[in-house]
């Protein structure tokens, strides 16, 4: 069964999927030194890396290809890795002093003439002893993967692994489940961790192919709470390393499902969005839709502002036309899309206040509405269930729904108006909240014991939080989690991980990332 898995993901992986989960299998499979080289400048090199091999250090360099190859690719790749033997034009850690050896990783099979021709080719440079060159296909990797427990899968948990795809091919898997069942790559092992990272991979591929890059995108946040639990240090450079591989493939999937929704939401009509959903549970699913696309894309605005400006500001302006003209965006369903607020707003703040100024505002109304003589919203773990049940209501008479006073969401709107100084939404909503009795809430986290939702330790619940009335001041703290000292975490990777708790984020992240995107 784990190899059929693995052969699947083999099959219809993208070369760009196949970065992240490759280079931690070269990590595992004896290879340091290892750096991801692709794109104009690489000179036929995507991937560099060193081992010793009987005593001798080589310099080893990859040029990798999706799918099969045939003859006219065959020869393609091979100009490719003739630039490999001659050039030493890569990275500064690319060694040109030490025997070097090129190797073509393919996810298929090199097919007709082609498997002759580089078996020749072998045979040509070593007859000539004009450098090694070798070929890795779709079974070489697989084997890697899946025979060998230091190198792939083997040695972990392929029950949870397969139960987890069977559900991902079933379209029954949630953003709950991936989050349980991902929580065991926490405190793993070196060796662990860079299984992990092909796990995720292999299980975010699947979610791709299932039609739920948003899943996906999840699944390499799960990864990177690992690397963050398991990094004891920042100079913990195996761990640092897992983290970047996440976040890299948290950026291709945010950015196709980006492109998907830029593709199909052709349409400013809030319906033509909602009727998008055919599964005839619109009225519902619209709201989450609307809340976990601005989550996923604000995020990646926020990963992108410091190195692609130009793409940030592309995704600025999608996002606050899609803001604008999508009422979905100021219905959270329940709890557990108040998260979903934080990225969006702090990326838009800077350049969108007022827009900022108005959403908040209206989900202030919303939020006051569902709990003024209503029994208030569901908490952040509710089921999809209660969530519809708190929202709009039973369906049927003489089924009583407790009242729930506690509102996370009061929480996020007043966090994002005092670290925005607006101050007049901050005192209106205040007011508001507090005579509809949506009492501001938070859980406060130890996260070395927490794990960032992976434990229930180190937690602490405020039922009430005690907002200073009216707003003190921009360089005042409102509340005494304003006060909480600074993440010893950078601070893009505590707001994600908050997507994965769902309870609960970190006011000082929070206002340094706004202060980042301020300058």
């Amino acid at each position: 069964m784990l190899s059929n898995v693995v052969a699947h993901y083999l099959d219809s992986v993208t070369e760009r999927e196949f970065d992240a989960p490759f280079m931690a299998l070269l990590a595992a499979h004896g290879f340091e030194d290892i750096h991801l080289l692709h794109g104009p400048f690489e000179f036929g090199k995507d991937v560099i890396a060193k081992r010793h091999d009987d005593g001798v250090t080589r310099q080893y360099a990859f040029q990798a290809k999706a799918g099969d190859l045939k003859s006219a690719q065959w020869r393609e790749a091979r100009s490719q890795v003739d630039e490999i033997r001659y050039n030493g034009l890569a990275h500064p850690s690319f060694d040109v002093t030490l025997p070097r050896v090129a190797i073509l990783v393919c996810t298929g099979r090199l097919i007709g003439g082609a498997a002759v021709e580089a078996q020749q080719y072998k045979q040509f440079l070593a007859a000539r002893d004009e450098g090694r060159f070798d070929s890795w296909d779709a079974q070489d990797l697989s084997d890697m993967l899946t025979s060998t427990p230091e190198c792939g899968l083997a040695g972990g948990d392929p029950g949870a692994l397969l139960t987890l795809i069977g559900a991902i091919d079933e379209q029954t898997v949630t953003d709950a489940a991936l989050e349980r069942s991902t929580r065991r790559w926490v405190d793993s092992d070196p060796i662990a961790l860079g299984r992990a990272s092909i796990e995720c991979a292999v299980i975010a591929h699947r979610l791709r192919k299932a039609g739920r890059l948003d899943l996906a995108a999840i699944a390499a946040l799960c990864l990177l709470r690992a690397a963050r639990v398991a990094a004891t240090t920042p100079s913990d450079l195996p761990a640092e390393a897992v983290a970047d591989k996440a976040r890299v493939l948290f950026a291709e999937y945010a950015r196709t499902l980006w492109n998907d929704a830029r593709r199909s939401i052709d349409n400013p009509d809030p319906l033509a969005f909602a009727e998008a959903d055919d599964s005839g549970l619109a009225f519902t699913t619209y709201p989450v839709r609307c809340s976990r696309l601005i989550e996923i894309l604000g995020l990646l605005g926020l990963l992108l502002r410091d190195h692609r400006p130009t793409e940030a500001a592309d995704l600025v302006s999608f996002l606050s036309g899609f803001i604008r003209t999508q009422p979905g965006t100021n219905r959270p369903l329940s709890d557990r899309w108040a998260v979903s607020l934080l990225a969006p707003v702090l990326l838009l703040a800077p350049t969108h206040r007022d827009l900022v100024g108005r959403q908040l505002e209206s989900i202030t109304r919303w939020v006051a509405d569902r709990y003024d003589d209503n029994p208030g919203l569901a908490l952040p773990y509710a089921t999809p269930d209660d969530e519809v049940l708190y929202a709009i209501g039973h369906p049927y008479d003489g089924i009583p729904i407790s009242d729930r006073r506690e509102s996370y969401l009061a929480t996020v709107i007043l966090d994002l108006a005092a670290i925005l100084g607006l101050a007049e939404l901050y005192n209106v909503a205040l007011n508001d909240l507090l005579a509809a009795q949506a009492w501001p809430c938070l859980v406060v986290a130890d996260e070395r014991q927490a794990r960032y939702g992976a434990r229930d330790d180190g937690l602490s619940l405020h039922p009430q939080i005690d907002y200073l009335e009216p707003y003190p001041g921009p360089d005042q703290p409102c509340a005494p989690h304003h006060a909480q000292p600074a993440s010893p975490d950078p601070v893009w990777d505590v707001l994600a991980l908050s997507s994965l708790a769902r309870d609960r984020h970190h006011f000082g992240s929070l206002r340094a990332l706004l202060q980042s995107g301020q300058h």
